[in-house]
Parts: structure tokens; sequence; C-alpha cells
């Protein structure tokens, strides 16, 4: 009998010690897990729980510079918010709410089926929208992006019209890097939405949606680039205006801000005649290998000082564009110089550069590998000379900050940037 009395207490245990390691397996408990790593500063044990695609883009030492530039940027640290989990093909998403004394972020961490964690970034928490005004003169409706050719689903989006007899000129507004919502929401500013009503008071319609970035992370795993980023979904969204009997069809435009007015060529010429014209928000006016060191210096001097990790990075980013400026056949990161970390955090994407210096470059020096095969006719190396050239990725990385001076930290999907 007593055997049996100990056989039975210890079923008893180990059905209590399952059910522990149940719980404690569930996506918040996962999730808070990594928080609780984060703030006792085991980065290496936080690494340890990545997927091998999140621990090749964000290893231990970015992982530490980011978490730890939270409370420069924000001050110390409060109470943590309760968890909600969303899923969303096979992935499960978890949110949880960090207090922090002079502003509030959301944590994203993103677990896949083996419960790794596949995507984790820090972001301000967005606030709802105002609603338009009762006597406002348009009207604000849920859209869906037709899905791309690649079977990916459609962004949600919205779609803003004027109100009165149609058919009425359109816009359909590109965002800047960074995974951002519909509004382009930095802190307290929502720079689309007010675009969006402002063109309905004149008679403009606008279509504006969420980036893939933000709203489908999990698309973003192994090799992608620059269109499955912005390209692919902003042609969706033109092809989605094409097709509505409210919209007049030849008068639809792109606004692109920033990487989006970068790209909004390419979006123009990838939708097949239906964009009559661009509008470029702060886009890149000068060849990109102009801008790559001047945008980093500014950024590791944001502080008043640089540190010797941040020097030696703009050291190799210096050595690397020289390179590509003597053979624009390689690409900055073909160079054995660039691979310490960026210190903006911009994702890498392979891009042409403006038709004033079409040589084949990317945004911000890292890690990242890139091929040369041969691609289209018509580019232009850096000293204008004709080639067939065009960057495609080998691979994709990504670095986050070691300073930021923004008010928010993006991290942990190899998708996602500092929004700028």
């Amino acid at each position: 009998m007593k055997r049996l009395q100990a056989w039975i207490a210890g079923m008893a245990t180990a059905v209590v010690i399952a059910a522990g390691a149940a719980a404690a397996d569930s996506p918040a408990a996962l999730a808070t897990r990594l928080l609780d790593q984060l703030d006792a500063g085991q980065y290496a044990a936080a690494e340890a729980t990545f997927s091998p695609q999140m621990k090749a883009a964000v290893p231990a030492h970015k992982l530490k510079a980011m978490w730890e530039s939270l409370p420069v940027l924000l001050g110390a640290a409060g109470a943590r918010g309760e968890a909600t989990v969303s899923e969303a093909d096979g992935f499960r998403i978890v949110a949880i709410p960090l207090a922090y004394a002079r502003d509030n972020v959301l944590a994203r961490v993103v677990l896949d089926g083996d419960d790794r964690i596949a995507g984790f970034l820090v972001q301000p928490p967005p606030p709802p929208p105002p609603p338009p005004a009762a006597d406002a003169s348009f009207s604000e409706q849920a859209i869906t992006l037709p899905a791309l050719a690649s079977g990916k689903p459609g962004l949600p989006g919205t779609l803003t019209l004027p109100r009165g007899k149609g058919p009425f000129p359109a816009v359909v507004l590109v965002h800047g890097s960074g995974p951002q919502d519909r509004d382009e929401t930095i802190g307290g500013n929502r720079p689309f939405l007010d675009i969006a009503r402002g063109l309905a008071a004149h008679g403009i319609a606008s279509l504006r949606y969420d980036k893939r970035t933000r709203a489908r992370p999990q698309d973003f795993s192994g090799t992608f680039g620059i269109d499955d980023e912005t390209t692919d979904d902003a042609v969706a969204a033109v092809a989605a205006l094409a097709g509505n009997a409210a919209i007049a069809h030849d008068r639809i435009h792109v606004l692109g801000h920033s990487q989006g007015g970068l790209l909004a060529g390419r979006i123009a010429a990838r939708s097949q005649g239906k964009v009559a014209g661009l509008i470029l928000l702060a886009a890149p006016a000068r060849p990109i290998l102009d801008l790559l060191g001047e945008q980093n210096r500014y950024l590791a001097h944001l502080d008043g000082s640089v540190s010797a990790e941040e020097q030696a990075h703009l050291d190799a980013l210096d050595a690397a564009i020289a390179k590509v400026r003597r053979d624009p056949r390689r690409s900055c990161w073909s160079c054995p110089a660039t691979t310490g970390s960026s210190s903006n955090g911009s994702t890498r994407w392979p891009m042409r550069a403006p038709a004033s210096s079409r040589c084949c470059c990317c945004r911000a020096a890292a890690t990242s590998r890139w091929s040369m095969p041969t691609g289209s006719a018509g580019n232009r190396d850096c000293r204008g000379r004709a080639t067939a050239s065009t960057c495609t990725p080998r691979s994709t990385t990504w670095a986050s900050p070691a300073k930021a001076r923004a008010r928010w930290t993006n991290t942990a999907s190899p998708a996602t940037s500092m929004p700028r």
C-alpha cells in the first residue's frame, strides 16, 4: 500500500510539473521570459531562444545595444502591461505594453511553430486615430489590397473618398523605411492621415495601408528584397484604385515619402501605365553613395560623441564606398571591410540609385553580402557608364542601432529598420 501511495504521489507530482511546464511554454510566458532575460542582462540566454534567422540577424551584442538604449531614450523602466496573443499563418504574436518614465512602448514577440522567437520589435503603441468629424466632406472605408502574385495576402488599408459625385483623382501613399502603419504614425503625429484628409477636402481620394513589415512580419523569413518590402504592395494599391469605379483611372498618382519616394519610379514602371504622375516627399535627391556616409555620420554624432566601434564602422563604410566608386560592379557588401554593424539600423536592400547616378548599391553599411549578376540593361554605374549589372541579395541580415536617437527602437525581424 505504501508503494502504491508513493506511486500515486509521484504521478500527481509529475502531472503538476507537466502542467507547470505547459503553462510556462505558453506564448505569453515565452515572451515574458524573453523580457525577463533582457532585464537581467542575460542576452546570450535570450539569443539561445531565437530561430536561426533571428540569431544571424540579431546576435546577443546587438540585442544588448538595442535594449540598453531604451532607458537612455525613454527614462527609467516601469511596469509591464498585460500580454495579448494573436495568430497569423502559424505564428503567434505576443504584444506586451512596456511603461517608461517618459513614454510607453509596445514589445511584440513573434513565435514560430517550434516556440522559437522569430521576430521581436519595440515601438510606440499606436494611438487610435481621431475619427472624421461628423460634417466632414469625405468618408473613410476599410479596404484590403489585392493578394500578390506570390500568394501573399493583401494588406489592410483605408480608402478616403471625397463626398459628392466622382470619379475622383486619387493618390497612393507609400511609406518610408521601417514597419510603418497606414498613417505613418511617428509619436503623436500621423502625416499620412493628415495628407489623406487634406487631399479629400480638395476633392482628391487616397489609399493608405499598413506596410507589410508591420502587418505581416512573418512574411520575411529567408531571402527577401525591396520589392517584397515596398514595391509589390504599392503596385497592388495602384491596382486597387484602378479597379474602383469611384476613381478616375487616368488620374492615379503615387506619393512616396523617403524610401517610398526613392522607389516611386519603380512602382510606376511596374504598374503598367496606371500611374499618371509621382509626388516625392523627402526622397533622396543625390547619389546613394554620397548619402551613405553622410547619414551614418549624422546619426553617430547625435549624442555629441563617436565611440570607437562607431568610428570603426564609419571607416569601414568609407573604404567600401571607395571600392564601389572605383569598381561599380562591386557592391558595398562584397567588400571585406564592411563587417561592422550599422549605426542607423536601416534595412539592407538591393537598390538602384536615382537616374543621376545609376549605381548598384544599398542604403547602409552592415554585414550583408550581395551578388551582382547580369540583369536589366540600361543601368549606369557611379561614373555614368552603361552596365548590365543589378544587385540581387545572396543573403539578408539586419543590425540594430548601437545609439538610436529617436523615440522608438525597432529590432529583431530582419524586415525591420529604424523609421526616419
